[in-house]
């Protein structure tokens, strides 16, 4: 049995199971804290498993109650503990799972059945087991099974036919030489009235359909009102752990250096546009196609240099001029890997548009650019990796001054895949006369409940600046970037008014002149 095989065991137990790096006896997912509270598909665990990794198993309330002892310092304490649970109840030992680690230490795994202090929880009398408690997953409550259905659900998740299977590879069973038994005496007559025609008692299954591939998983009401879910910031009030976003603007209103002014604020757990808190610390990747290697260093020194760093110290961020195609799955694949390669939790994606060339005429064609995005939805699944795709506008906007909406970024299905936003757009008028100074609004928003205004002022300078070019901010709120933009337009025309008088006075004198 292959390591995929045992893992995708586990997961039909019940059992939390996560790809581990063995050396450093952690997760390979990077965030993998969010299947504490959630069982991983086994879509996800077949695709970590695909290549040969360590395994490990988390423990607690998602994986029925699983606990481990863990005997460190070369066990030392073990055998004391062996010796009094063999005098108080040596059966018990048969039934407890116990391994010698790598180290010498030893790991005692059992299930503890939660608030349980007294009773039965199921009886086993003439070989069948009747189980009594509704918390001993994976047996229903109030149900005798036989030995085979204990040994499928436990040893093969439910799958009778694997079970059988395998129980006759080990030599049990035999040649069935019974033909033509009719079992037709026992096929319900549906035109019976109250015959049980629900679709559970119908299989309505394709031919040749492989049930043991696909699982559905659901939580009671009081499961899902007592489960402990949590929303992780990655930046305090604007961006949050393993939600899909988006960081939109029209063409050159900067969405590659705010994107990388985030990348490094996350690395480090700095100040986003020296203003948002990151709590902790993030391993991020760029993978950028559009500006080159060359703009990318110079900007990313810049933005370091302004939070007095080097770039070279930025060890948590990786950088990437390779673009994956959202639409080639050997390409995904690779994008999959690259995650977990690097241990990413954030991974920027810039631009979009480049990453789905072969969409031809169907950008505005909701599903056809959905099954594009689905790919980035389900890797974040899989991943824990929170995905940030950087997105342009429509040209056709009614204001191009005006805060940007979701409704504005281009194509279609991103407004609706999206889960979180960050919007950039143009104040005023780029002045070419005062270069390198942009007046911007930054909109952030998303589906946690979470949203903002304001208007971000980025002085940049340009190459010909004594000491070059820069990264200055400022951060003003939505009502002081209004207030600015009134004054700059009644001065502005208050100028035009008094130079028009000024026309106006010349003409007279010429005409008085002229008399």
């Amino acid at each position: 049995m292959s390591i995929c095989d045992t893992a995708i065991d586990y997961r039909r137990a019940g059992l939390c199971v996560l790809p581990a790096i063995l050396a450093q006896k952690r997760p390979v997912v990077p965030s993998w804290k969010s299947f504490q509270t959630r069982l991983p598909t086994e879509i996800e665990v077949g695709r970590w498993f695909e290549q040969d990794r360590a395994v490990c198993l988390i423990c607690g309330a998602i994986s029925g109650n699983l606990e481990m002892i863990d005997f460190d310092l070369g066990g030392e304490a073990f055998q004391a503990w062996y010796d009094a649970i063999e005098r108080a109840d040596p059966d018990l030992l048969g039934r407890l799972v116990i391994e010698q680690s790598p180290s010498g230490g030893w790991h005692v795994a059992y299930w503890r059945r939660p608030g349980k202090t007294s009773g039965w929880s199921a009886s086993l009398k003439e070989g069948v087991l009747f189980v009594f408690s509704s918390s001993a997953t994976p047996f229903e409550p109030q149900q005798a099974y036989s030995p085979f259905s204990v040994y499928a659900l436990l040893e093969h998740g439910g799958d009778f036919a694997r079970a059988a299977s395998a129980l006759r590879g080990q030599g049990f069973g035999g040649e069935d030489t019974r033909k033509d038994v009719d079992l037709s005496a026992f096929k319900p007559d549906l035109s019976t009235p109250g015959t049980d025609k629900s679709a559970s008692t119908i299989d309505k299954s394709a031919p040749g359909t492989d049930k043991s591939k696909v699982q559905f998983t659901a939580i009671t009401s009081k499961e899902l009102a007592e489960n402990h879910y949590e929303l992780v910031y990655l930046i305090d009030g604007l961006l949050v752990r393993g939600q899909p976003g988006v960081i939109a603007g029209p063409k050159k209103s900067l969405k590659t250096n705010v994107s990388i002014d985030l990348a490094i604020s996350l690395s480090h757990a700095g100040l986003f546009l020296d203003r948002f808190n990151v709590p902790e610390a993030v391993r991020v990747g760029i993978m950028s196609g559009e500006s080159g290697a060359a703009t990318i260093q110079e900007t990313a020194r810049r933005i370091a240099d302004a939070k007095d760093w080097h770039l070279r110290d930025f060890d948590n961020v990786v950088w990437s001029f390779d673009i994956p195609q959202l639409g080639n799955s050997q390409h995904i694949d690779a994008l999959r890997r690259f995650i977990l390669d690097y241990e990413l939790e954030v991974l920027i994606l810039d631009p979009t548009y480049l990453m789905m060339m072969g969409i031809g005429n169907d950008a505005g064609n909701l599903f056809i650019v959905g099954s594009f995005l689905k790919s980035i939805g389900e890797l974040a699944q899989e991943t824990g990796c929170t995905p940030l795709l950087c997105h342009h506008m429509k040209k056709s906007v009614s204001d191009p001054y005006e805060p940007a909406e979701l409704e504005d970024i281009a194509w279609a299905g991103f407004q609706e895949f999206v889960r979180q936003w960050i919007l950039l757009n143009r104040r005023v008028k780029y002045d070419p006369d005062n270069g390198g100074h942009h007046e911007l609004w930054m909109s952030a928003g998303g589906s946690a409940g979470h949203s903002g205004l304001w208007g971000l002022n980025i002085d940049e300078g340009t190459r010909q600046d004594v000491g070059g070019r820069r990264w200055e901010l400022e951060l003003i709120s939505a009502t002081q970037a209004y207030e600015e933009r009134d004054n700059m337009q009644e001065e502005a025309k208050a100028e035009e008014t008094a130079e028009e008088g000024a026309q106006g006075d010349g003409r007279t004198r010429c005409r008085a002149r002229c008399a």
